[in-house]
């Protein structure tokens, strides 16, 4: 996925213009947005019923308020379809949650 300047929307209509890559792995690609205070999280999954279930886990993670005081990422606003992904703070710092838990593998 090519970033430079493709745009991407928040469900509560915000546009961000997505600049360069930061990192990707198994389960998506995270960009710097454009002004340089956020970054976006895009999943790559193509099941419908998996991107389901990501945006419902992530709609819950986003209400957990004990990981403001933790160094990770956590969500600010949910994208709109067709991406499915979040908007985050751009901090330095930052760890992935599956580093701070074990996350059980996919068909477990």
């Amino acid at each position: 996925m090519a970033a430079e300047g493709k745009r991407v929307v928040d469900e509560l209509g915000t546009v961000y213009e997505l600049e360069k890559e930061l990192g990707r792995g198994g389960q998506g690609a995270v960009f710097a947005v454009k002004g340089g205070k956020r970054a976006v999280k895009i999943l790559l999954d193509r099941s419908p019923a998996r991107r389901e279930r990501l945006r419902l886990q992530l709609r819950t993670v986003r209400r957990l308020f004990d990981l403001k005081e933790m160094a990770i990422a956590t969500p600010l606003e949910m994208l709109k379809p067709p991406h499915l992904g979040y908007v985050m703070e751009l901090l330095t710092g930052m760890v992935p949650i599956s580093k701070l838990i074990d996350v059980p593998k996919q068909g477990n």
